[in-house]
């Protein structure tokens, strides 16, 4: 039978880094090596989306939605679920709406404002009544 022997944790916390760090520097490097053949055909876009990546900091992408009833939901099919059912029910709640908004009247045309103005203009002006327009306080 063979005994196994564990090592105390402080020697894997003294290595790990080293691996991390060595690991980080080959793919800096690699993304050094991508930049400059980017750089090298003319590829503007490359460069500048390499940079991009290199220089920002890493934000964990955090998805986080209510449900109807007021839950927060996290996992992405209830999310999903949740934005279908949001869509569904805006979309049946706009159909009313849809429908008045095409049954109203059009808006009426300039051709014909600007010859009621003419023909209010040549008319007899003492049948019309002048009425003063209130001041807003």
């Amino acid at each position: 039978m063979r005994t196994l022997y564990f090592r105390p944790v402080s020697v894997y916390l003294s290595f790990f880094p080293r691996l991390i760090s060595v690991d980080k520097q080959q793919q800096l490097e690699g993304m050094c090596a991508e930049l400059e053949a980017a750089n090298a055909k003319g590829n503007s876009r490359k460069v500048f989306e390499t940079v991009k990546s290199m220089t920002r900091k890493f934000q964990p992408r955090l998805q986080c939605i209510q449900s109807a009833m007021g839950d927060s939901l996290t996992e992405a099919a209830q999310i999903a679920d949740r934005w279908k059912g949001y869509c569904e029910n805006f979309s049946t709640m706009r159909k009313g709406t849809e429908q008045e908004y095409w049954e109203q009247k059009p808006a009426p045309l300039r051709s014909k404002v600007a010859r009621a103005i003419r023909q209010t203009a040549t008319t007899n002006n003492s049948d019309l009544i002048y009425v003063r327009p209130k001041a807003n306080i």
